[in-house]
């Protein structure tokens, strides 16, 4: 019924002003080049960051643009439409904003620098740990101290606050590589100053938890979920990433 109603609206343009008329040609491409706004409102709703691969994002957005390249930059066009290299310009910036929300999705998280009330809750695999999880079992599985590892200090809370901020260097086994994991454990009693922000979240990009409280290298469980969605030690179903 809609395609129905813009056939007919479409039709009916050719008697209106010329400047209506590129307006509502305008509004028809601008709606038609937002494909990829579903996408990024799934990814934050799912809390997933990697849905799409890359190749076809970019091809996607390469044929949909190339019709619309045709009628707004080629003079001789079929349509006998006036060429706009303006409009162009911006329906070109837009799907390149999506594509840019997207690959920030994939760095940063399908949730960052959104509020956190806005989206149901969903697994975060990238979670803050902290030592005062301990006897509330919300470090995972098997993460130990390492006294000899060296202890990561925080420079940037010394020279506002005065305070260093420590981060315990915590190792396991990652299962799927056979190879050591460390990572950076705050000291109980101690504030995060990084957990809201870009180096935070970057900062925990190097591992990942699992509902069942094992964990492992990003690069290694992200490969794993590509074939099946369940933990590699105890075989527990696994949220989509």
């Amino acid at each position: 019924m809609c395609s129905t109603l813009i056939l007919f609206l479409t039709l009916a343009t050719t008697g209106w002003r010329p400047s209506f008329r590129a307006a509502y040609f305008n509004l028809l491409a601008l709606a038609y080049l937002s494909l990829w706004w579903p996408q990024i409102h799934r990814n934050a709703y799912r809390n997933c960051r990697r849905a799409l691969a890359w190749p076809f994002v970019v091809g996607q957005s390469v044929l949909r643009m190339a019709p619309i390249g045709y009628f707004y930059l080629v003079k001789d066009n079929f349509a006998f439409a006036e060429p706009d290299w303006s409009s162009f310009a911006f329906l070109a910036g837009w799907v390149w904003l999506q594509i840019v929300i997207l690959v920030a999705q994939s760095i940063l998280g399908p949730r960052f620098g959104v509020p956190q009330g806005w989206m149901p809750e969903a697994w975060e695999y990238h979670p803050i740990l902290r030592e005062d999880n301990i006897e509330a079992a919300g470090l995972p599985i098997g993460l130990v101290a390492t006294p000899t590892s060296p202890v990561a200090v925080d420079r940037t809370s010394k020279r506002s606050g005065g305070e260093e901020k420590r981060h315990n260097i915590y190792s396991t086994q990652c299962v799927v590589c056979r190879e050591n994991l460390e990572v950076p454990v705050i000291r109980a009693g101690d504030d995060d100053p990084t957990a809201g922000g870009v180096a935070g979240v970057l900062a925990r990009r190097s591992y990942m938890v699992t509902p069942c409280r094992h964990i492992f290298h990003s690069d290694c469980l992200e490969a794993w979920l590509r074939f099946r969605l369940q933990c590699p030690i105890c075989r527990e179903e696994l949220p989509p990433l």
